[in-house]
């Protein structure tokens, strides 16, 4: 993982699975959750929450229209690559951004990508609108594009979505944002 890193390769490192943010995000769930901590691992999340915030900023350049998003790489939507650029900065955690001295740029970062999120989410269907009723109130349901999540090891051959993943995705890293997720270690 932190080779991956250091070398700047794992744009093209997913060949399974080929959604661009695919690599950070799992890098992040090794960070936070399975403790790779050791050796070169704090270097490399210093520099991969570097790349992260410049791939952001870059691909606002690229489409200001989406203000906030991450690209999808060779998939053309980004809300599920956004969910996955969310959780990866809050996995990173403020710690990791305060090290490399871009508390701020991380902070907008992170607001910019949720914001995004709740934007685009597409009014949906109730599965029971009753107990979705009795338990949240009156809220509308929402759902995301369901992005690419897997394919063939040649792409065109085969590519499988789910936009169960994706609402997972983006219920995940609104969650976290709203958890403030990022402020504990």
């Amino acid at each position: 993982l932190a080779m991956a890193v250091e070398k700047k390769n794992w744009p093209e490192s997913g060949l399974y699975y080929p959604q661009f943010m695919m690599f950070p995000y799992t890098f992040s769930r090794a960070w936070r959750d399975g403790g790779a901590r050791e050796g070169p691992m704090p270097a490399a999340a210093d520099k991969l929450l570097l790349d992260v915030l410049k791939v952001q900023k870059d691909w606002e350049k690229a489409t200001p229209s989406h203000p906030g998003s991450f690209p999808g790489g060779e998939d053309r939507s980004d809300q599920l690559s956004t969910a996955l650029g969310l959780i990866t900065l809050l996995n990173l955690g403020e710690e990791t951004a305060i090290r490399v001295g871009q508390v701020e740029a991380y902070r907008r970062a992170m607001a910019r990508a949720a914001s995004y999120l709740v934007k685009t989410g597409q009014e949906n269907k109730y599965h029971n609108k009753i107990a979705t009723k009795v338990r949240f109130g009156d809220i509308k349901p929402r759902a995301w594009e369901t992005g690419l999540f897997f394919a063939a090891s040649f792409w065109a051959l085969g590519q499988w979505r789910s936009e169960a993943y994706a609402v997972a995705m983006v219920l995940e890293a609104l969650s976290k944002y709203a958890l403030a997720y990022d402020q504990s270690g």
